[in-house]
C-alpha cells in the first residue's frame, strides 16, 4: 500500500481574526487564531490577497508557490508556513506570528547609527544558518529544490524579542520546483541589495544571496546605505561597478575580511556556500570574544523597543468583541498541484545540463521503461548475443569508397571563386587613374590633400555640385580628353525630331574624384560631407557614400540620395541613420 501525503490547502479550516496588522499593494495580513476540535489553539499571521487582484490566476499560482515553498522550509530560523486555503472570493496562508521588529525598524529606532557589533554578528548568523537550510533542502522526491531567495533585505529579516532571527517572505525565491516561475528577463527583489548577478540579468545561486547579505551586515557596521542612489538605475549601475567603500577604522580586520569576502563581485571568490559564512561569523564572534547569544540579542532589542506584550495579550479569553470566526476552504482543484506520474519521477532523476558540471563527465543516470523493438543488450561477462546480432556482427564491413567528397569539391570551389573575385577588385581598384601630390622634394603630403579639400567651396545640393580646386603646387594627373561627338546631320523636315538625351551636370575629372575620395577618407568626411558623399557616389563606392551620408544634416539627405541614384548608386533606406 502506498502512502501518499496530503496537498497543503487540501482540507478546510477555521479561523479566529483579532485584526488587521498590514496592508501592501498586493496582500493584506491579518492576526488569527487557528482552533481545533481538540481544543488545540496557536496564533498565526494570516496573509490574504486582496480582493482585486484575486481573479489573476497567474498572480494567485506565483501567491500559492510561495506558500507551498514555505511549507517545506523547517528551520528555527525561517518563519513556518502552516496552512493555505480559499477564504471567501479569495485566498490565504497562514504562517508562524513572530512576536518582534524587522532588522528596518532596528536601523530606523537608533537613527542612523551603526548596530552593535555583537548584535551584528548574532543577526547575520541567525540569517546565514536560515537560508543555508533553503539552499539545501531536499524536496519530498529526493531532488534539491535549489530555492534562492533573492530579495535577502532588513526588511525581510525579522528578530523576536526573545532574539532569534527569523527569514521571511519567501515570495519571490527561485526555486526548480515553482510551477509558476517569475517573468524572465525582469529583476526581481529590491534594487539596492541586489547582486551583481542579478542587476546584470545572469544566472543567479545561492552565492547570490550571500552578497545581499553581505550588504546588510555593511550598513549594520556603519549606519549607512551601500547602493543607494537617486534612481535604480544608478543603484544598479552601483552594485555592478563601484567598489565597497571601507568599513569605519573601529571594525575587528577579521571581520572587515569576512564582510570584503561576502561582497566580492564575482561570485567565485566570495563564500560558496551559505554554512561557510555561518563557520566565519562564528570565528571571528570567538575571536572577539562575543558570543552568538539570543539572550544578548534579546537584551539588546528589548533596551530598544521595551517590552512590548503580544497583541492577543489584551483581549479577555471569553471576550468576543471585534472577533471574526471564518471558515477556510480547500484550494480548487485548478490550483493543486498534480502528483507526478511514473515517467516525471524517473526524469526528474537525469543531469540537469543548466548546471556548472562538465557534461564531458556524464554517464547515463535512468533507463525509461518504455517499449522498444529490441531489448539494449547488458552488460554481463558471459552475455550471448541473439543469432540476428551474431550475423550482423559477422558480416564484412562495407566497401569504402576511396576519392575526393563532393563536399570538398564544392568548397573548393567556393574558395577559388572568392579569391578570384578579391583578385579582380583589387586590380580595378589599381588600374583607377592614379592622382599624386608632390611637395618641392617630391614626396607625397598628405597635408596637401587636407588643404585642397579646405579650398573647395561647399556647394549646396540644389545648386549643383562644385568643381573642387587643386591645392597650390599640386601636380594632377589628368585622363587625356575625349574626342567630342561631331554634330549629326539634321533630319527631313517631315520627321520629327530625335529626343535629347537626359544628360546629369558635369561632373569632375576622374583623378580629381580619386583625390578628393582620398581625402575624405583620410579625414572622416568631417570637413565636407555633402561632397565626400556625392564623390564617392560618382566613384560606386557605396559603402563609404552610405557611411559618410551620417554626417550630412537630415533635411539634405534625400537631395544626396536621389543624386547618388542618377549615378548609379542605390542607397538603401533601411541602412540609412536615423
Amino acid at each position: 500500500m502506498t502512502s501518499v501525503a496530503a496537498e497543503i490547502g487540501s482540507s478546510a479550516s477555521s479561523y479566529e481574526i483579532f485584526g488587521k496588522l498590514a496592508k501592501g499593494g498586493m496582500a493584506e495580513i491579518f492576526l488569527a487564531r487557528a482552533a481545533t476540535a481538540a481544543g488545540v489553539s496557536r496564533f498565526v499571521v494570516l496573509k490574504r490577497v486582496l480582493q482585486e487582484r484575486a481573479s489573476d490566476l497567474q498572480f494567485l499560482r506565483m501567491f500559492l508557490d510561495e506558500a507551498r515553498l514555505a511549507a517545506q522550509l523547517q528551520h528555527p530560523n525561517i518563519a513556518q508556513v502552516y496552512d493555505v486555503g480559499r477564504l471567501g472570493d479569495s485566498y490565504f496562508f497562514t504562517m508562524e506570528y513572530v512576536h518582534g521588529v524587522t532588522l528596518r525598524e532596528v536601523m530606523q529606532q537608533i537613527g542612523g547609527q551603526p548596530v552593535a557589533m555583537g548584535a551584528v554578528l548574532a543577526i547575520a548568523a541567525g540569517a546565514a544558518a536560515g537560508l543555508h537550510h533553503a539552499h539545501e533542502r531536499i524536496g519530498v522526491d529526493g531532488r534539491p529544490l535549489g530555492i534562492v531567495h533573492r530579495d535577502v533585505s532588513p526588511s525581510n529579516l525579522m528578530v523576536s524579542f526573545e532574539g532569534h532571527v527569523k527569514v521571511v517572505d519567501f515570495g519571490i525565491a527561485k526555486a526548480t520546483s515553482r510551477s509558476q516561475e517569475t517573468y524572465s528577463g525582469t529583476v526581481r527583489g529590491k534594487i539596492s541589495y541586489l547582486s551583481p548577478e542579478q542587476a546584470s540579468g545572469s544566472v543567479i545561486d545561492c552565492r547570490s544571496d550571500i552578497f545581499s547579505l553581505g550588504i546588510v551586515m555593511w550598513e549594520m557596521l556603519t549606519g549607512l546605505r551601500l547602493y543607494k542612489r537617486e534612481s535604480d538605475y544608478a543603484s544598479m549601475a552601483a552594485v555592478v561597478e563601484e567598489p565597497v567603500p571601507p568599513l569605519p577604522p573601529g571594525c575587528p580586520p577579521a571581520l572587515v575580511l569576512l564582510v570584503t569576502r561576502a561582497l566580492a563581485k564575482r561570485p567565485e571568490e566570495r563564500f560558496q556556500s551559505a554554512q561557510q559564512m555561518l563557520e566565519a561569523i562564528e570565528h571571528v564572534a570567538a575571536s572577539l570574544a562575543s558570543p552568538l547569544s539570543s539572550a544578548a540579542l534579546s537584551r539588546y532589542i528589548r533596551e530598544l523597543f521595551g517590552s512590548r506584550p503580544e497583541p492577543w495579550a489584551g483581549i479577555a479569553p471569553s471576550s468576543t468583541r471585534n472577533i471574526v470566526t471564518v471558515n477556510a476552504e480547500p484550494l480548487p482543484k485548478e490550483l493543486i498541484l498534480p502528483p507526478r506520474g511514473e515517467i516525471d519521477r524517473q526524469l526528474a532523476t537525469v543531469h540537469d545540463f543548466t548546471s556548472s558540471i562538465d557534461p564531458m563527465e556524464l554517464r547515463p543516470t535512468v533507463a525509461l521503461a518504455l517499449p522498444m523493438s529490441e531489448p539494449t543488450p547488458p552488460s554481463y561477462p558471459h552475455y550471448v548475443p541473439p543469432p540476428h546480432a551474431q550475423a550482423h556482427a559477422q558480416a564484412p564491413p562495407p566497401q569504402v569508397r576511396r576519392g575526393i567528397s563532393p563536399l570538398w569539391i564544392g568548397t573548393i570551389s567556393f574558395g577559388l571563386a572568392i579569391a578570384l573575385a578579391m583578385t579582380a577588385r583589387v586590380y580595378l581598384r589599381k588600374s583607377a587613374p592614379a592622382v599624386t601630390t608632390q611637395d618641392d622634394a617630391g614626396v607625397v603630403a598628405a597635408e596637401e590633400i587636407d588643404a585642397a579639400v579646405e579650398q573647395q567651396a561647399t556647394v549646396e545640393i540644389d545648386a549643383g555640385v562644385a568643381e573642387p580646386v587643386p591645392a597650390a603646387g599640386a601636380t594632377v594627373q589628368q585622363q587625356p580628353q575625349q574626342p567630342q561627338p561631331q554634330p549629326q546631320p539634321r533630319p527631313p523636315t517631315g520627321d520629327p525630331p530625335p529626343p535629347k538625351p537626359r544628360t546629369r551636370p558635369a561632373t569632375p575629372e576622374p583623378s580629381t574624384d580619386w583625390k578628393v575620395f582620398a581625402a575624405c577618407a583620410s579625414t572622416g568626411a568631417s570637413k565636407s560631407p555633402t561632397n565626400c558623399v556625392l564623390t564617392a557616389c560618382r566613384l560606386r563606392e557605396s559603402g563609404k557614400a552610405l557611411k559618410w551620408i551620417a554626417k550630412v544634416p537630415a533635411n539634405k539627405r534625400a537631395d544626396l540620395i536621389a543624386t547618388c541614384k542618377i549615378d548609379g548608386v542605390e542607397l538603401e533606406a533601411s541602412k540609412l541613420p536615423d
